[in-house]
């Protein structure tokens, strides 16, 4: 990301697709915690 800025450039992913992977990974350590689906 860093990187993007630097060289004025897109980075690899966008904010949309990043937090989307942060919603499954929160889920996952709710579902871990609780013991339940956690249905996104």
């Amino acid at each position: 990301f860093l990187e993007s800025i630097i060289e004025d450039k897109e980075p690899p992913i966008t904010g949309e697709i990043a937090k989307k992977n942060l919603e499954i990974i929160l889920a996952a350590y709710e579902s871990s915690k609780t013991g339940q689906v956690i249905k996104l």
